[in-house]
């Protein structure tokens, strides 16, 4: 009965003026009881708190409506409740205590003050929804919307209810009760009903109360909760649980506060979720933004709750700009959820520290560490090595080099705002000092903008080991920017003589590595260590690893790998993107070189620094290095650490740590057994040997190499090798003995045109140098060649034009005229060789001469290697399937090599004329 007695003592206006102030036609009906102000229905109950909290306060009007000031002078009077009747007042969710039938401010000062406590403690009083009759605060009802309609009702029957321990505002001695709210009751509901669900499942005893009150008071934080309110939730939990879905459609916060926890949102559940959404997309490596925290706590509020949000469907078609989410996903908020959740944002870079590790990226290190392990288990020439001695084991790879660092930072005073790094140095006579005039930038003046670019290229090949006679570790190679030229054609030849003795250099138009930089770098790294190989008549294979740079994969290269380094295996390449974790310079040797050049830069820096702090000249500025003299300085650097690290043991450490080269003795199978056999004892045990147990990559700490690559694993892959190369040859035989089946056919349908061809050839040869001998010379007298080859369209045009004339000839009174337009002359030249079809064109070098004599645009193409057998396997289409070869120094210089398919073309009629591929094989 005291919750009734605290109503019936609450400061009751008279029914007359309740319209005055609960109507929501206009501002002026927002009357307050106890000074006659008005408000808005929002701006009413944080104005009667006012009244509630100092009864002496004077509120002055504001200069607009719902704004108050307090004055500290006494207060009006407040208004009579004699004259209210006892029982309790329903009104909507506006409502707020009843003006007195009095006037405002009309009511005796002393009164107002005597019933001013009673009143305002009372005003608190709970506001029931009528949907449920759960009580809500008196303060969080006026901060609901207005079309919710709530209240006020008997509360008498909850005389049961327990005083909230928190809440020091008493009425008569005794403590409030507990303002629950549909949220805090759902939570104990919810843990009840999964409490029931679990004994159910596990046929046991059904659930206690009296752990679930102690539960639910540690909880909501109400250690006065007691049993029988515990049970009136649970018998009628389908009304609670319906007031808890309605109260989802207040968008007030404060009015769906649950309680919680220190570091516990108001949502734990969908918090949750949340961050085990943005953990997820962290592993597969996808950036997170707020945006899409904003967008998935939506989402997640609409999958926890479908019977209050409308569908995924609904949304995607009409949005969710009408639907009214628990909170609006604040900044604050989000602040809030990164802290509690250990979340951070943080700077992505260009090769991002958490990889993601795939299985895939597990199988490809797995399979490159095997095939590694079979070649050395292939050969025996190195008793602990096998295949090739680790002397003969390099790593390729190229080394960017800058002279200042893209993120450098400095050191300097706390609390200063600017970072004075420039500073022109004024010689002070009198006291021996130097004053730093301060600038207003943050710049390096020891640098420029251009030294954080790409300075120069270290094509850097590295041995595993150094032989006892110094012999074969290679100089490193450097690649400047300039118009490519080796060392040799530099014209300045006083630079040369001061750059570091043991270093290559070169130049390239953007200080890179092509194929043609390549291969120089090739013939001065490893050339000298190819000569000693075949020199010492060894059984010793050069063997390279790489990456998959695309000037290392060239026709070019590779056919210089084959003539110039005959000693060496072509090249080991590393799987596609796992260069920084699997090569050997990438990952622990390239970073100690670039980091000795910057270093040594900035000693010579400050060594220039220094001197103009001591020179006489007070206008002194710190001299820059030329780039003369940033060439010289970077040869000796690169040179420098070279010999330093050739004589550690770093290279070896390095190709052991990424697993790149090891010793492998324990793994060679007993030679008495079948190849089939099982490992030897050694290897069998399983045991692993230190040098194996090293092997750690990167990042991947998942990989366990030991684990992984056993000597089983090891020879199984063997094995398997062998069979997929069994099957691939016998693949292979087949295929050519199919396209030989063919080839004999169709030069059963070609061999009269290539027997008609062979008859005029020689007399065809002889009109075709008459009719082209001027051109030919144009050709010699601009390009200064004499053995070269003229293919492409010019050549057939020019037999298809003699050809045309030759009309007395018996053989060719059936011929009908074909009339070819050449585009430019293609003039192939370079090293000629009569070794089977070859035909190797540098791209690097193609050179056009617009000439004036000539009708058409020359062109010149250098190869490595030709010959017309080779150029004609390298054409695709038939009617430009023919070629020239030039001699000038032979009183016959002109020879005509043609394809079959060429003759056919030629000879048929117009109607049988098509243009088509040369080799039919793969269309037929």
């Amino acid at each position: 009965m005291s919750r009734q007695l605290n109503l019936l003592k609450f400061t009751q206006p008279n029914a007359a003026s309740v319209s005055q102030y609960t109507s929501s036609t206009s501002h002026n009906s927002r009357l307050c009881p106890y000074c006659g102000i008005f408000f808005s229905s929002q701006g009413l109950g944080n104005h009667i708190k006012t009244h509630r909290l100092d009864p002496n306060a004077k509120i002055t009007r504001p200069s607009r409506p719902g704004r108050v000031k307090l004055r500290d002078v006494p207060s009006a009077a407040a208004p009579n409740p004699s004259d209210q009747p006892p029982d309790t007042v329903r009104a909507t969710s506006a409502a707020a205590p009843n003006e007195s039938s009095a006037p405002p401010g009309t009511s005796d000062v002393n009164a107002h003050a005597g019933t001013a406590n009673d009143a305002t403690e009372d005003a608190d009083a709970n506001i029931a929804s009528s949907a449920d009759g759960i009580d809500v605060d008196f303060d969080d009802a006026d901060d609901a919307d207005d079309a919710a309609a709530v209240e006020i009702v008997d509360i008498s029957s909850d005389e049961d209810e327990q005083p909230h321990s928190g809440d020091k505002r008493t009425h008569a001695g005794k403590p409030r009760a507990p303002q629950l709210k549909a949220h805090e009751i759902k939570i104990v509901l919810d843990e009840w009903a999964r409490r029931t669900d679990a004994a159910a499942a596990s046929n046991g005893d059904p659930p206690s109360k009296g752990n679930l009150l102690k539960w639910a008071q540690v909880v909501l934080r109400r250690p006065s909760l007691q049993r029988h309110v515990l049970n009136k939730w649970i018998n009628n939990k389908d009304k609670y649980l319906a007031a808890a879905v309605q109260s989802l459609h207040v968008t007030t916060r404060r009015h769906q506060a649950a309680p919680r926890a220190s570091g516990i949102g108001h949502h734990p559940k969908m918090e949750e979720k949340l961050a085990s959404f943005i953990k997820n997309l962290r592993a597969m490596g996808v950036p997170v933004e707020t945006w899409m925290i904003r967008e998935e706590g939506k989402r997640i509020f609409r999958e926890q709750n479908p019977e209050v949000y409308p569908t995924e469907a609904h949304i995607a078609v009409y949005g969710d700009e009408d639907v009214k989410y628990p909170l609006v996903f604040s900044n604050k908020w989000m602040t809030s959820f990164l802290n509690r959740h250990n979340f951070s944002f943080r700077k992505l870079s260009t090769k991002m520290n958490k990889q993601v590790v795939s299985e895939s990226m597990l199988k490809s290190i797995e399979e490159y560490h095997l095939s590694m392990r079979m070649k050395q288990l292939s050969l025996q020439n190195d008793p602990v090595y096998g295949y090739t001695a680790p002397y003969c084991v390099y790593s390729h790879d190229q080394v960017p080099i800058e002279l200042a660092a893209k993120n450098e930072v400095t050191l300097d005073t706390k609390g200063v705002s600017h970072v004075y790094v420039n500073i022109e140095f004024n010689r002070n006579t009198s006291s021996n000092e130097f004053d730093g005039s301060q600038v207003e930038e943050v710049y390096d003046s020891t640098t420029k903008d251009g030294d954080q670019k790409r300075f120069a290229t270290l094509n850097l090949y590295v041995p595993m080991v150094i032989r006892e006679d110094g012999l074969g570790r290679g100089p490193p190679h450097l690649v400047f920017r300039g118009k490519y030229q080796t060392s040799e054609e530099w014209h300045d030849q006083d630079e040369v003589a001061q750059w570091h003795p043991g270093v290559v250099v070169s130049f390239h138009e953007n200080a890179w590595v092509d194929a043609r930089t390549h291969m120089h770098g090739l013939k001065k790294v490893l050339g000298p260590m190819d000569d000693l190989l075949g020199s010492e008549g060894s059984r010793m294979r050069g063997v390279v690893i790489e990456d998959n740079l695309s000037s290392h994969k060239t026709e070019l290269v590779d056919d210089f790998w084959k003539q110039e380094l005959p000693n060496f295996d072509p090249p080991t390449f590393v799987p596609p993107n796992m260069t920084s974790y699997l090569q050997v310079v990438d990952r622990h040797i390239g970073v100690r070189y670039k980091n000795f050049v910057y270093k040594e830069y900035r000693k010579e820096m400050l060594k220039r620094l220094k001197a103009t702090m001591t020179s006489l000249n007070a206008n002194t500025e710190v001299m820059k290095l030329t780039p003369k003299e940033k060439r010289i300085l970077i040869t000796h650097a690169v040179g420098t650490i070279h010999e330093k690290l050739c004589k550690s043991d770093a290279f070896e450490r390095a190709f052991h740590a990424t697993g790149t080269w090891l010793p492998i003795n324990h793994l060679y199978r007993d030679e008495s057994t079948s190849q089939n056999a099982t490992v030897n004892p050694t290897a069998a045990t399983g045991n692993p040997t230190d040098v194996e147990k090293s092997v750690k990559i990167q990042h991947f700490k998942e990989y366990n190499y030991t684990e992984r690559i056993t000597p089983e694993a090891i020879y199984a892959a063997i094995d398997k090798a062998a069979a997929d190369k069994a099957v691939a040859e016998a693949e292979a035989r087949r295929v050519a003995a199919k396209k030989e089946a063919y080839y004999q056919s169709e030069n059963i349908e070609l061999q009269p045109f290539v027997d008609k061809s062979t008859k005029l050839l020689s007399e065809l040869e002889g009109k075709l140098q008459a009719y082209v001998e001027s051109d030919l010379t144009i050709i010699h007298r601009h390009t200064g060649i004499d053995h070269f080859l003229i293919g492409g369209s010019w050549s057939s045009a020019m037999i298809a034009k003699v050809v045309n004339e030759w009309t007395h000839c018996e053989d060719l009174r059936d011929y009908e005229r074909l009339e070819l337009v050449a585009n430019d002359i293609d003039v192939y030249h370079g090293r000629y060789t009569d070794e089977g079809a070859t035909f190797l064109v540098d791209f690097l070098d193609i050179q056009k001469y617009p000439v004036g004599d000539l009708f058409w645009e020359l062109n010149t193409v250098k190869c490595q290697r030709w010959n017309a057998a080779g150029f004609l396997e390298n054409n695709d289409i038939n009617v430009t399937a023919s070629c020239l070869e030039v001699d000038l120094s032979r009183e016959k210089s002109v020879h005509i090599h043609a394809s079959p398919r060429f003759w056919k073309f030629l000879f048929s009629s117009n109607s049988e004329r098509t243009i088509e591929l040369v080799d039919t094989y793969d269309c037929s």
